[in-house]
């Protein structure tokens, strides 16, 4: 992957001053331009352009896909197949960033036609490289069949170069496909291959990466003893390489493994860990993770004071999009509906009671004269019509009440799944981008460790590279994100089960997203597709419901 310089400048102002990172940037765009002007040199000019380029990586994907653009037709006019390599690589990664995952994958098959054309041996790196991109851009369009094809042939090639750090990448990126096939003993299979090269190499944090996923699929298996083994041996890790995330996704695992034990004193001390991390990151679906589970636990010893104050703080952060005057309002309608319930049972009781005191005076009466007997018969009667007369009244004041009661959850019910979509929607577009960043900059870090002389910064580097890296071992974010969709949309899924039993699992879960009224281009977003293949998608997915063209699609799954 071609290095970011403006994000090492940051990094190194991290360690040594407080330097703006855009200011650094900037001025190394503006030094390159200076050199190029200067410089008669092809090779060295087209080199410069995509040092350029690479400044907008994070910044503005377009700008990098112009410029590497530019390099890559230079590169052809002299016919340096190297430079044409290197730049195509970079405008497929370039696309990739932009979110145009079709043309990214026509570029990386382009550069794997003319790398099928030319046996040079120093190439097998770059194609090993096109070829796992390919298998990336497969595994997010949810075809894992075909990702797997071409990590295959990639893990090869690698092999071949003798390549570790690329081999147990492959092996865990492979391990994740089968999972996601529910492949479950070849996902095992391949994490353990993982963890194996690791440890040969003592590629410590890569290791960790591993025993955690490990730890994560045994618990999926109800393997208590493994999940627990790896757990702790990524908890001392953690602990030796101050990775704080790291060290959260172990206690967390470790909390989870003790409470199924029923060990409770153990099981509250990883979560109180787990929830000082949160704090200490302010990661706020940790912390509502963390409150939900110590809630949990005390509700199971019987300390239900604890249990009630953890349960308020997970749904402050669990449901802080939620309308608080809506809510306040719905209370005191049911507090309304409430109070007219208790009047009208004492009215009903005083009712009773002036039944039986009109039989008596009845009784008495016909013992005196007809006329007094008739004259309370009347009172009697006209007594019972206005008592009924006042029971229907209060009986339509409870019907209108019970009426602006389901009219106000009807519009809370509206409100709630217009925040869950936004919710989800944001915390989805905030993994890619996250993701994207991270992943840039770990691989920064790698080339950044080989530039650095100083043996002091590099210590200081290696730290904080370890820090960064712990982000990206395990994919927590997206199984947070499908657990969040599984659980809004529980009902749906049911519905949609029992109407079209043909619906694959990737289609359940484009309709879900449709059914939130999330446009072609929000959906890309968050599966990480092209909007073409959204709409491929849902193509296939109407024509399986047998949908007429003039029946909008979003509208008839909210029907469902």
């Amino acid at each position: 992957m071609v290095i970011k310089t403006h994000s090492i400048v940051f990094l190194i102002t991290l360690l040594l001053c407080s330097i703006s990172t855009t200011y650094a940037q900037n001025s190394l765009v503006d030094s390159l331009n200076q050199e190029i002007e200067m410089s008669s040199n092809d090779v060295d000019i087209i080199n410069m352009k995509l040092r350029i380029s690479n400044q907008f990586r994070q910044t503005n994907p377009d700008t990098l896909v112009i410029i590497a653009k530019e390099a890559y037709e230079m590169a052809e006019r002299i016919g340096n197949e190297s430079l044409i390599i290197k730049s195509g690589l970079l405008i497929a990664q370039g696309y990739i960033r932009s979110g145009s995952y079709g043309a990214s994958l026509s570029q990386f098959q382009e550069l794997l036609t003319r790398l099928d054309n030319n046996e040079i041996e120093d190439f097998r790196h770059h194609r090993a490289e096109v070829l796992r991109g390919i298998g990336n851009i497969y595994f997010i369009q949810f075809q894992q069949e075909l990702s797997l094809e071409y990590y295959g042939d990639a893990l090869e090639l690698y092999i071949e170069l003798d390549d570790s750090l690329n081999v147990g990448t492959l092996y865990d990126n492979m391990a994740s496909a089968h999972l996601e096939l529910e492949n479950l003993e070849l996902a095992e299979e391949f994490y353990m291959k993982a963890l194996d090269l690791h440890t040969k190499y003592n590629n410590v944090m890569s290791k960790a990466s591993s025993q955690i996923n490990l730890a994560m699929l045994y618990e999926k298996l109800d393997r208590r003893d493994k999940t627990a083994y790896y757990a702790t041996m990524v908890l001392n890790t953690a602990r030796e390489q101050n990775a704080l995330i790291m060290e959260s996704y172990a206690v967390r695992i470790l909390g989870s493994v003790a409470f199924d034990n029923k060990d409770y004193d153990n099981a509250i001390e990883y979560y109180n860990r787990s929830l000082e991390i949160a704090n200490q990151l302010d990661i706020a679906y940790e912390q509502k993770d963390s409150y939900l589970n110590l809630s949990e636990i005390y509700a199971e010893i019987g300390d239900y004071q604890n249990a009630y104050e953890h349960y308020v703080l997970h749904k402050t952060f669990n449901d802080s999009l939620l309308d608080e005057q809506s809510a306040n309002k719905l209370a005191e309608l049911r507090a309304e509906y409430e109070t007219v319930e208790q009047q009208r049972e004492i009215e009903l009781l005083e009712k009773e009671s002036e039944l039986k005191s009109a039989r008596l005076v009845s009784i008495s009466s016909g013992l005196g004269s007809v006329l007094l007997v008739v004259l309370l018969t009347a009172l009697f009667i006209h007594n019972k019509k206005r008592k009924e007369i006042e029971l229907l009244e209060k009986d339509k004041i409870i019907a209108d009440s019970k009426k602006r009661i389901a009219e106000e959850e009807l519009a809370n019910a509206k409100l709630r799944e217009e925040n869950l979509q936004k919710e989800l929607t944001n915390y989805a577009l905030h993994i890619v981008e996250k993701n994207d960043f991270l992943e840039e900059v770990k691989s920064e870090m790698q080339e950044l460790r080989s530039e650095i002389k100083n043996s002091e910064l590099l210590k200081q580097v290696n730290k904080l590279g370890s820090k960064i890296y712990q982000n990206l071992m395990i994919n927590k974010d997206r199984e947070e994100f499908e657990i969040q969709v599984e659980q809004a949309c529980d009902g749906f899924f049911k519905s949609l089960e029992q109407q079209f039993p043909t619906l694959t699992n990737q289609e359940r879960r484009l309709a879900a997203l449709l059914r939130l009224n999330l446009s072609s281009k929000e959906i890309s977003g968050i599966l990480n597709i092209s909007p073409k293949s959204v709409d491929q998608s849902r193509y296939r997915l109407r024509k399986k419901m047998e949908l007429p063209k003039s029946k909008n699609l979003a509208v008839f799954l909210n029907q469902v």
